[in-house]
């Protein structure tokens, strides 16, 4: 992970990893948006294929265990696309809510 730039987490599925060419290939928006943010910010994409929102916020845990407690400015999230088929939207909101108040106790995300 980069640190010269503050970095964003961007935490998601394979919308986020960047899956295309049916998975032989992956291409992170969070490359094309470092870009845009002109190299302010350092965009860290955490993305897994077919990944639904409880396993994501499980694997938010420990993505915010592992790194130091200010590794992290701000963060992205997109899940749920994966529940659909599964869960009902209050569950799916409720796994998303659940993620950015676990967000918001780290003090480098104020």
């Amino acid at each position: 992970m980069q640190q010269e730039q503050p970095t964003i987490l961007a935490l998601g599925d394979s919308l986020t990893k960047g899956y295309y060419n049916n998975g032989f290939s992956y291409h992170p928006y969070a490359n094309r948006l470092s870009f845009l943010l002109t190299n302010k910010y350092h965009v860290e994409p955490f993305g897994e294929n077919g990944e639904e929102t409880q396993e994501m916020k499980e694997r938010l845990d420990q993505i915010l265990d592992y790194y130091a407690k200010d590794a992290f400015k701000g963060v992205i999230i997109i899940g749920g696309t994966n529940d659909l088929a599964s869960y009902s939207s209050d569950m799916i909101i409720e796994n998303l809510i659940g993620m950015y108040k676990r967000c918001l106790e780290l003090e480098s995300f104020g």
